[in-house]
């Protein structure tokens, strides 16, 4: 195994250590490009989808055909929408039709009529992104030869070449995207003076003008069509007014400039740029100059000669494109044309088109998603028709986050960012629709948005689904994650995130049937009817419940990491609990509903119940083995007999596979995709719908296949296809603020460089023992859990992870002693999926395992075995012979109470995975410096020396034994810690989460050793869930309630730097403090009550405190003014009026409506909350009439504020008058005197 050997004395040798497999070679890349020999047809709406290849800045977008005679440049500016900015939040709800609207969605009754009524936006559609025109080039250029049209990745370059006439003649068309935000068309030949074309613009915007300004052709137009007249509906119109300029730039040869066009002939070269804009400043403001703004950018671009302009823009791009490579390997094939390769991939041999496909997805995030721009749409930023499929929205319920997937993983975070921008603005515009129609705080948007920043729901009962806002804010997490910018989470993600879950605090509401559950209602699970309801909208939908307990926990994380809002937090601790729980169903499904009536037939394209398991966390095969079970035969149902069956479904599911470690099926579904449903320009996936989502959602697929960071740990090649064996990737980015480099070849891991940016923790889970290099040391990560090892890093400095030099103890010939059996045991957590067990039954007992070929030096020995409730005690023992057999380090305890569960694939020689549940915790063992003097075989006897006296028996279980080279001088063994001990283990009743309870300390052997402390499965570990471990400090992870629950018991281990540990139980005490009394709430009048009397009767609730001797001292009842809050009246601390209270005449006024609180103080003094504010409104006043000395005396109340006398002699009039006779007060009351008439005449009091 070892060889290269240089001696130099028993203490002293020179090691080099060498693989017995081939050094990998990186084979070549190939060419990062697509091409065609066939031109694009203009104007043809098919040659559009798949012929045209795109360019991109961010805000301005085009297609290029590569016409030969004629030449079409179809482009978009990303604010060409129709439309004007608009809330469309519905005014008509009221909280009594909200409440009616949930009482019939958990009897299961349709709400449609409701919501259209009062819930729905108004307009019912959104808004549509248009086409802004396209420059049409003319050339005299038929029957050319020798075509081929290039979209170049590395350089963002459409490329048109041909022979026409003996001349070669060359078109190159890309986007700038620094300041000058321009299209550049450039146009060469390779004989002088052959340059001839015509120059115009063209659009489908019916009002528009082209004419010639200066030196520039200039189409100036209006958004002037409606393709969804429904959107007009409520008065909306077309408010975006835009500019397209073109100048062209010739060398030699002869330029005119026409009314409408331009034409050109006998130059050498021309340049061509293209500038467009639009009145358009953001979602509420369109008073934007399009004329000084594309005159400017134009100007600016100008200013550039041609060289200028492309250094400039490949400097920019191509810091953010090359940032990543992927190198799978190439072949014959890479030599065909794009659109040959594609649909021939499913023959396995041309893995180089993978790797053309991710660097597509981006490429086309760049182009399509720059700082200032709008966010990715459906159709990115390409859109060729006024009427596109769904709108060409940002579609919430999968695809625009689809979009974003990719950007932080593939080092693209500046590509994030607008859409935080878009997020911020729905914060705004979402605010008012959770106002107005949840009566909630915070911000909500549903299952659509559009340039105007629509967030009610929009067009049918699938819109009414209000967890976009929460899907949402999980990019926001994202990038805090992979960024570690706690600034930026202070300002921008914090508040966003908060608002959001504030909304959700207000908007849950309990379960009817299951009172514990706090759900979401009215909701709805994506595009997906419940089978059973035969309704669309329901309660608690298991989307819901993962991305708003997703949120939560963010936010909960947050406002730690800030160090603030505590009450809020505790707060959110409690009702994320009351989530209702992911539940798995009489199949072995993941529940998509509450209630267990998944189809097993059903092969629906959106995978909502498994958010938690991708793109969220909640979900894996690690932590949550029997969900991840359970999401596995959700997806098996969904797979169906076609995998999927749209592109971007398959996109997804790919990702899911990832999750699972199921490389072999997510390589099936993308190859598949490739196949049968991308474009022949890579571009969509769901070509009619130019639907371009999916193409985002692969390039996360194919990353997570070789890097995943979620759970806080560093995942090498989780999902790497048997196809893929060979290749590299570099530059990948991973959440904790690490870069990553990585090399595999016959599907192992070779090497990994981590590049740590911040300095954290860095956790490494590897299917293969590893290494930890810093330059050419080796330094001694801790293997904290099976398959996952933790080292400390620092800021700027990169290290390498190597495979272990490890030989497996399944593969080494053995020998027990007698009368013991040595067996071999299949287990996936375990290297090489097997390991050794030696059936031990008394101390003495042994194995012996013999290593060839060993190089003599100096190493740091580990032995690696499963700890579990039946393991012993063992001595490691090495030398060359029976005879020579000398200890070393200490006596290892493989004892352990529990095992940990995983959910696992298994390859046993079948060409598919099979899942299996695994129970395994797998330890390595430091044993100590080990130096052999000569090269040779060596022996490495464990040997039973007994067991703990918690252990049901001594069996060992050996995974592998590891050779770590080691400086002369290196430590010896390093020994367990001993005991634990916590500052204190008290807390108070009722303090928030994150309340810090006290600190641990390690009792050790090794006075230099450095420990980490976490919680521990095993006995006395039923509160683990509760509290939290920082360091070596105990924080709480709820708040406690002394009468509920007063002491709690938590399990913890302290691990040294040598990956020793120990565990110990705690029992934390809460002690008790006085706490509030309950808040009361309103008994009568009942909340909305009509007609009260001006001295009426306030009735409270009970008196209840969650203190056992506390007694209720005293009330205060408030009173405001409903229309503007003012305060009317307030008892203060009132100790007559306990639970109920008479209002005294004066405060209170006819015909008003106020809301009323009242709050409780204890007899310690501490006071409740208000209750939740009720309304009444006081009946309205009534006039008296008394005849006098022949006239009429009509008398009403004086506090009937605002109200004015009226007559009419015709009740049927529509209008009364104004009584003008003058108004006195007459024994308390107002009173007016008028003449009687023998006309029959009314009276009203009316308040205008």
């Amino acid at each position: 195994m070892l060889v290269n050997v240089v001696p130099r004395s028993c203490c002293a040798v020179v090691v080099a250590l060498v693989f017995l497999f081939n050094p990998y070679v990186l084979a070549e890349p190939g060419p990062l490009i697509l091409w065609s020999t066939n031109a694009g047809v203009p104007s043809n709406d098919i040659s559009w989808k798949h012929d045209a290849y795109p360019v991109g800045n961010g805000k301005l977008a085009a297609m290029v055909y590569g016409g030969i005679t004629t030449e079409e440049i179809q482009f978009n500016e990303d604010t060409i929408w129709i439309g004007q900015p608009h809330y469309y939040e519905n005014p008509n709800m009221t909280i009594q039709r909200l409440g009616a609207m949930r009482d019939k969605v958990f009897s299961g009754s349709n709400i449609w009529t409701e919501a259209q009524a009062y819930l729905m936006s108004q307009p019912l559609r959104q808004a549509s992104y248009q086409p802004a025109g396209s420059l049409i080039l003319t050339f005299p250029h038929s029957g050319a030869t020798n075509y081929k049209r290039i979209l170049d990745l590395d350089t963002a370059t459409v490329t048109v070449r041909y022979d026409h006439g003996g001349v070669t003649y060359t078109r190159d068309v890309f986007a700038s995207a620094p300041s000058n935000r321009v299209l550049v068309v450039r146009l060469t030949a390779n004989q002088p003076g052959k340059i001839a074309f015509t120059c115009s613009f063209a659009t489908l915007q019916p009002s528009n003008s082209v004419f010639k300004s200066g030196n520039d052709l200039v189409l100036r137009a209006k958004v002037s069509v409606k393709p969804r007249p429904e959107y007009f509906d409520t008065g909306l119109t077309n408010a975006i007014e835009y500019e397209a300029r073109v100048r062209v730039i010739a060398e030699g040869g002869t330029v005119n400039i026409g009314s409408n066009s331009i034409s050109v002939t006998n130059a050498n070269a021309v340049t061509l740029l293209l500038a467009v804009a639009s009145n358009f400043l953001r979602y509420d403001d369109i008073s934007a100059n399009p004329t000084l703004l594309c005159s400017n950018i134009l100007a600016a671009a100008a200013e550039l000669t041609y060289e200028q302009l492309r250094a400039a823009q490949q400097a920019d791009y191509q810091a953010l494109f090359r940032r990543v490579q992927l190198d799978l390997g190439s072949t014959w094939k890479t030599n065909l044309p794009t659109g040959q390769r594609i649909r021939r991939v499913t023959e396995g041999d041309d893995p180089q088109i993978l790797t053309v496909y991710f660097q597509m997805g981006r490429y086309l995030m760049i182009a399509g998603s720059r700082p200032g721009s709008q966010p990715l749409n459906l159709q990115g930023k390409w859109n060729n028709t006024t009427n596109p499929s769904w709108e060409s929205k940002m579609t919430l319920n999968i695809n625009e986050e689809m979009n974003y997937w990719g950007a932080e993983v593939c080092n693209l975070s500046e590509c994030h960012e607008p859409l935080f921008d878009m997020i911020a603005d729905l914060a705004v515009t979402g605010a008012r629709v959770a106002r107005t129609n949840y009566f909630s705080r915070g911000w909500v948007v549903h299952h659509n948005t559009d340039l105007w920043r629509g967030a009610a729901p929009i067009n049918g009962a699938d819109g009414i689904w209000p967890s976009g806002g929460a899907w949402l804010c999980q990019h926001l997490w994202w990038h805090y994650q992979y960024s570690g910018d706690t600034n930026w989470l202070a300002t921008h993600a914090y508040p966003l995130m908060k608002s959001a879950a504030e909304f959700f605090v207000d908007y849950l509401v309990l379960h009817r049937s299951n009172t514990t559950w706090l759900v979401t209602t009215p909701s709805y699970s994506p595009e997906h009817d419940h089978p059973v309801f035969k309704v669309p909208n329901v309660a608690g939908p298991t989307i819901d419940n993962q991305l708003v307990r997703d949120l939560f926990n963010n936010v909960i994380r947050a406002s730690q990491i800030l160090g603030v809002d505590t009450e809020f937090r505790s707060n959110l601790v409690v009702i994320r609990d009351r989530l209702p729980p992911n539940q798995i169903g009489r199949l072995g499904q993941l529940q998509e509903w509450l209630e267990d009536v998944d189809s097993p037939t059903d092969t629906h394209r959106h995978l909502s119940h498994l958010v938690a398991l991708f793109p969220g966390d909640e979900i894996t095969p690690f932590y949550t083995p029997q969900l991840a079970a359970a999401a596995k035969v959700s997806l098996d149902i969904r797979a169906g007999d076609n995998l999927g069956s749209t592109g971007w479904d398959k996109s997804w599911k790919m990702c899911c596979r990832d999750r699972l470690m199921d490389g072999d099926r997510a390589y099936l579904l993308l190859t598949n995709l490739l196949k049968n449903y991308v474009s022949t320009n890579l571009m969509f996936t769901d070509v009619n719908n130019r639907q371009i989502d999916g193409i985002f959602g692969a390039l996360m697929g194919v990353a997570e296949m070789l890097l995943q960071s979620h759970s806080d740990e560093l995942f090498l090649l989780p999902a790497l296809p048997g196809a893929l064996s060979t290749g590299s990737v570099t530059g990948l980015c991973a959440r904790g603020g690490f870069v990553v480099d990585i090399q595999w070849q016959g599907n192992k891991l070779v090497t990994a460089n981590v590049l740590s940016k911040l300095g954290n923790k860095c956790r490494i889970r590897s299917k293969w023992p590893i290494e930890v290099k810093l330059g050419t040391n080796y330094l001694a990560p801790q293997m904290v859990l099976p398959g996952l090892w933790e080292f400390a890093t620092e800021a700027g400095r990169t290290y390498t992870i190597v495979p272990a030099n490890a030989v497996e103890a399944e593969n080494l010939p053995a020998t027990t002693c007698p009368g013991d059996a040595r067996q071999i045991i299949t287990n996936a957590v375990f290297s090489n999926l097997r390991a050794v067990v030696l059936n031990a039954n008394a101390p003495g007992d042994f194995i012996t395992f013999t290593v060839s070929n060993i190089v003599a030096g100096t190493y740091r020995i580990t032995v690696a075995a499963d700890a579990g409730p039946d393991r012993g005690m063992f001595q490691l023992a090495c030398g060359t012979t029976e005879s020579t057999l000398t200890n070393l380090g200490p006596v290892q305890d493989t004892y352990c109470p529990t095992n940990v569960v995983y959910f696992l694939p298994i390859k046993l020689g079948a060409p598919t995975n099979q899942y299996l549940f695994w129970t395994n915790m797998l330890r390595e063992f430091d044993c100590g410096i080990w130096q052999p003097c000569a090269n040779g075989n060596y022996m490495f006897r464990l040997s039973v020396v007994g067991s703990n006296i918690n252990s049901s028996g001594c069996n060992l279980v050996v995974d592998y034994i590891k050779l770590t080279p080691a400086p002369a001088g290196a430590p010896p063994a390093n020994s367990a810690p001993t005991d634990i001990e916590l500052s204190n283990s008290t807390v108070p009743e009722n303090a928030p989460a994150g309340t810090p309870v006290g600190m641990f300390s390690t009792t050790d052997p090794d006075p230099a050793d450095i420990f980490s402390y976490s919680l521990a499965s095993g006995a006395g570990d039923t509160d683990n869930n509760l509290f939290v471990v920082t360091n070596a400090a105990l924080l709480t992870g709820a708040s406690f309630d002394f009468e509920t629950k007063s002491t709690y018991s938590i399990r913890v281990r302290s691990t040294d730097q040598g990956g020793l540990w120990t565990e110990k139980m705690f029992t934390i005490t809460v002690t008790d403090v006085n706490e509030p009394p309950a808040q009361p709430y309103n008994v009568a009048p009942p909340d909305g009550a009509p007609g009260q009397l001006l001295t009426l009767t306030l009735v409270g609730s009970a008196f209840t405190d969650p203190d056992t001797n506390a007694a209720h001292a005293a009330s205060q009842w408030v009173l405001r003014r409903a229309t503007d809050e003012m305060l009317v009246f307030d008892s203060g601390e009132d100790t007559v009026n306990m639970t109920c209270i008479t209002v005294p005449p004066g405060p209170l006024a006819h015909a008003t409506t106020y809301k009323w609180q009242v709050r409780y103080k204890d007899n310690a003094g501490a006071w409740s909350d208000f209750s939740v504010p009720t309304t009444f409104t006081t009946l309205a006043p009534s006039v008296s009439a008394l005849v006098q000395q022949g006239a009429l005396v009509l008398t009403w109340p004086t506090n009937a504020i605002g109200f004015v006398l009226e007559s009419t002699t015709n009740l049927a009039a529509p209008e009364w008058a104004a009584v003008s006779a003058p108004v006195s007060i007459v024994n308390g009351s107002f009173a007016v005197t008028l003449p009687m008439t023998n006309q029959q005449t009314f009276y009203r009091l009316q308040r205008p």
